[in-house]
């Protein structure tokens, strides 16, 4: 599958993009009865929105992006 973003915030939406982009995906193959296949997404303007961030904040969003991924490798 995949997804096409105009505009794509990082840090704000990205995890919650790729979740709810996993779970579609995941529906599709289901109910098409296929093989689960590649989630790719393309950014024609992505913007990395550290604003409000520090690094510590950072840290932890990558921590729960990589317990997501082995959540959904884990699933699949």
């Amino acid at each position: 599958m995949t997804a096409l973003y105009r505009n794509h915030y990082y840090i704000e939406k990205l995890l919650g993009n790729l979740i709810g982009l996993g779970r579609l995906l995941e529906f599709i193959a289901k109910e098409g009865g296929v093989a689960l296949g590649p989630l790719t997404i393309v950014s024609t303007n992505a913007t990395v929105d550290t604003a409000n961030w520090n690094r510590g904040d950072l840290k932890q969003l990558f921590e729960r992006c990589d317990q997501a991924s082995a959540h959904l490798r884990a699933a699949a």
